[in-house]
């Protein structure tokens, strides 16, 4: 009897312990916010007019050129009717870097192709999209954050761009956070435009240092390339990142994506768990949970090892019952999830402690069985 009850512990803290850490979907809870310090982001671009001169793959069509300082910038787009209560977008939401590197957003109202100042100061922007609009749902005209002069809604100096119709900026190029690290999973180069030779680098540029070629793909028209980093290449925080291109024949087509986890300093090392299994910061399993199941295995095991049979019995009436609720308090944890069906395991100690408290009440089936013949026997 010992020995079973000791492998009946044995195998529940088996069973308890991978379960609390298990994480399938590591990128979904890092997207749920329940990982501390842990931040997806997707970066997608395209040029869809790449020349046989290198050029940045965003929306520009040209080498990105990036502000000396932060600086105030204004919104604007080629079209009038961009523009709160009328057809196009009413407003834009712009995402970028303060003068230290910090996160900064704000959401401005269009006011067509008459400028409208940001409230906060860029030195790096790297991604907008509109927000509320009219009928057609959508900008109606090519939306520039920039400075300098304007005209026709176009400024001197473009630092983002929102394509018509588009709704969401295509630019490639990113600056990680000050006070994060950046972790590259994986890029995806698509070509298009028939009889093109292309040729996409990666580059980055870390903080007061110039600009280095860390990838290369070479595509001929209609190709497309994944190119898995494992483990994940490594950017430090105030890194520019960005793609670059060429064509042997201008007027070519090409699409990029690629993923980042930025990582806050002081957080669990990413390179330990990424990008395979994250261990998640939030438990599976309630705090109920383990009160019972402890509450459970104390008592069991208290009347197991008592000698007078009416101690041990209604020691086993408390585990009985410290079962049912550990399984009750499973079946509300664990409801939804793959995970409530392993509640039926638990009916395995359940029924053991049934068991012994009917035989330290009864004595064991055959003594049972033989008190009953007596008493027939009797009659």
């Amino acid at each position: 009897m010992k020995k079973q009850l000791i492998a009946l512990i044995v195998i529940f803290s088996f069973l308890i312990s991978p379960v609390s850490a298990d994480k399938e979907e590591p990128y979904l809870e890092i997207s749920k916010g329940t990982t501390d310090g842990h931040i997806h982001v997707h970066k997608f671009g395209h040029n869809e007019d790449l020349d046989t001169s290198l050029e940045t793959i965003w929306s520009g069509s040209s080498i990105y050129t990036y502000p000396a300082a932060a600086t105030f910038m204004n919104l604007t787009s080629t079209d009038v009717d961009d523009v709160p209560l009328d057809t196009g977008a009413w407003n834009v939401t712009i995402f970028g870097l303060d003068a230290n590197y910090n996160q900064i957003n704000e959401t401005l109202q269009l006011n067509g192709q008459t400028r409208v100042q940001t409230t906060n100061q860029y030195l790096r922007v790297f991604r907008a999209f509109i927000r509320e609009t009219g009928t057609t749902l959508s900008n109606e005209g090519i939306i520039y954050l920039g400075t300098g002069a304007t005209v026709a809604g176009v400024p001197a100096n473009i630092y983002l761009m929102i394509d018509q119709n588009y709704g969401q900026t295509m630019m490639t190029q990113y600056t990680i956070p000050d006070g994060y690290t950046g972790y590259m999973s994986h890029f995806v180069v698509t070509c298009f435009t028939a009889n093109k030779n292309f040729e996409v680098y990666l580059r980055t540029r870390w903080f007061g240092e110039g600009w280095r070629r860390i990838e290369e793909a070479h595509l001929v028209s209609g190709q497309s390339v994944y190119i898995p980093y494992d483990p994940p290449r490594v950017i430090p925080e105030r890194t520019d990142i960005e793609f670059i291109g060429e064509v042997g024949i201008a007027g070519g087509v090409t699409e990029i994506s690629y993923c980042l986890i930025l990582v806050e300093d002081g957080s669990e090392d990413i390179n330990q768990i990424f990008p395979v299994e994250i261990v998640e910061s939030v438990d599976l399993m309630s705090t109920e949970f383990f009160a019972f199941i402890i509450l459970a295995f104390t008592t069991m095991y208290l009347a197991w090892s008592m000698d007078e049979n009416r101690k041990a019995a209604l020691g086993y009436a408390f585990s009985t019952l410290f079962w049912i609720a550990t399984m009750y308090q499973w079946a509300v944890d664990q409801v939804g999830t793959q995970s409530f069906y392993l509640i039926w395991l638990y009916i395995a100690p359940l029924s053991f402690c049934i068991i012994q408290f009917l035989n330290m009440n009864f004595g064991s089936y055959d003594d049972v069985e033989a008190n009953m013949r007596k008493r027939k026997s009797r009659r």
